[in-house]
């Protein structure tokens, strides 16, 4: 056994913050710097930024219900945090003190478990961290983006611990992060795979260790994914985990659809033919808002969402005509026809493989490495229409007070960031790989302790971008993770690349 796998066990997290004068030091000047970093901001920008997501998680927190258009996992946190303060300010405040604390332990965890070398690098690395302004504007929006981020930092750290120095707190802490991100955002279906990756390879962990893990694994995303369908089924009467991916794939669809293409598909149910009879005089007899909007940016060979949300589209024409034939509600009908959606989008796929090639994964995959900033750069308006009842109610919101004494701040601030992540992504892909591959030059064979590391970071990586481009509409506020994960592992395996090579255990 090592030196420093000696000091692993000897030694905390919480030690070696606070026990070592130095990093002592380093955690309270980032603390201090975004708490300063935090004044300001809000000084500028004094009430929370909201769009059209946020009245939506509201309205669910508001009514307590736990099926709707978006998981339930934000509402439940503005749930949480209203039963101490209904400020909006506490939501952002809360929402910036745990994306900054995860970000820290990040840090902290990778420093503790692949220690820095280079004490400038290590530095250099934390003021990346800790002077970056982006997380600003996004704890400012009420919406699942920070929570998720925070989530994710948190969860893929935990994975270091699991193959680098697993514990029971550590094996606890994945499982409450694998349970909220998994109830915050559909995204993280693939992480109980990456998780379950992590409890194999680990050499550090026993057979009881990674059962026990693996198995509670299992429970917890079997056990949020039952209670969601069973709280939909009960509120709607359809039997579904995801209402939003049935309507998402149909979009997408849409975009790819040929309404004269010789190879016509033989739909299964009169519902199906019926609906695409309306897609198609749609596309013969286009309203100048599909012309201007949908028809336009599949022309412009562009992946939207306008087929999602605009009410002349044909998935909302046939969503009114559902609604009327059977006298419900428009939130059941959403989840009604969910499954048909689904059914048209993935033969309407199929069917055309390149073109959904072409014009959906080819743009999103250009969107993951330059995404748009869209939302984060939205406005308040401060007049009677910028918020619901709800809303308003909720957070005791008055449109008169609404304050923004520099308003360009968030543009300003976001502007440069859809640039500097492909940066980011850069350091993501080339740093690991060369990594491993020097490491493989000084010690003449693949030695875990190095493969182990630069594999998760890949699965966890490329497992993102299949997801995210084969899902949906990729933006800015969804990568924001990687402005703390893309930094913290790439440069710390640039440290151990270039600092001096240390004996390690087989």
């Amino acid at each position: 056994m090592n030196k420093h796998t000696q000091s692993l066990n000897e030694k905390k997290l919480f030690n070696h913050i606070f026990n070592d004068r130095a990093n002592k030091r380093l955690f309270w000047a980032a603390v201090m710097i975004y708490l300063l970093y935090f004044l300001g901001y809000k000084y500028a920008i004094a009430e929370a930024d909201f769009y059209a997501d946020s009245h939506s998680y509201i309205f669910a927190a508001v009514r307590d219900m736990r099926s709707y258009y978006r998981p339930f996992g934000y509402s439940k946190y503005l749930q949480i945090v209203h039963d101490f303060f209904s400020s909006s300010y506490a939501v952002v405040l809360s929402q910036y003190m745990v994306l900054c604390l995860s970000t820290l332990f990040c840090f902290f965890s990778v420093d503790f478990l692949f220690p820095f070398k280079n004490r400038k690098l290590k530095i250099f690395t934390l003021c990346l961290l800790v002077l970056n302004p982006i997380f600003l504007p996004l704890a400012n929006q009420i919406a699942s983006d920070t929570l998720f981020t925070t989530l994710t930092i948190v969860w893929f750290t935990s994975l270091l611990w699991i193959i680098r120095k697993p514990s029971a707190w550590v094996l606890v802490l994945q499982l409450i992060m694998l349970y909220w991100v998994f109830n915050v955002r559909y995204t993280a279906l693939f992480y109980p795979i990456v998780t379950v990756v992590a409890l194999l390879i680990t050499h550090k962990a026993g057979i009881v260790y990674k059962a026990i893990g693996i198995a509670g694994t299992l429970l917890v995303i079997m056990g949020a994914y039952s209670a969601i369908k069973s709280a939909i089924y009960e509120e709607t009467g359809t039997n579904v985990f995801s209402g939003f991916s049935g309507w998402q794939m149909a979009n997408n669809a849409l975009y790819i659809y040929h309404p004269s293409s010789e190879n016509r598909i033989e739909w299964a149910t009169p519902e199906l033919k019926e609906f695409d009879s309306i897609v198609r005089y749609c596309y013969a007899h286009p309203s100048l808002a599909l012309k201007e909007g949908g028809f336009r940016e599949r022309q412009e060979g562009k992946v939207g969402t306008f087929f999602l949300w605009h009410k002349e589209s044909p998935l909302k024409l046939y969503l009114y005509l559902y609604c009327r034939r059977y006298r419900v509600s428009y939130f059941n009908a959403w989840y009604a026809l969910s499954g048909m959606y689904a059914e048209f989008g993935k033969e309407t796929i199929m069917n055309n493989k390149c073109d959904f090639i072409k014009y959906q994964i080819v743009p999103n995959t250009l969107n993951f490495v330059l995404p748009h900033a869209e939302a984060l750069t939205s406005n308040n308006m401060p007049d009677s229409s910028w918020a619901t009842i709800e809303t308003r109610n909720w957070f005791d919101l008055r449109p008169d007070s609404y304050k923004v004494r520099y308003p360009g701040l968030r543009v300003a601030i976001v502007k440069p960031f859809p640039y500097l992540i492909v940066l980011v992504h850069f350091l993501c892909v080339a740093v690991p790989a060369l990594y491993l591959f020097r490491q493989r030059k000084i010690y003449g064979r693949w030695k875990r302790d190095f493969v182990y590391p630069v594999l998760l970071w890949y699965i966890c990586y490329f497992g993102y971008f299949a997801f995210s481009v084969f899902a949906a509409i990729i933006t800015l506020r969804y990568m924001l993770m990687w402005f703390v994960l893309g930094i913290v592992i790439p440069l710390s395996f640039i440290d151990q690349m270039f600092g001096r090579p240390e004996e390690q255990q087989d």
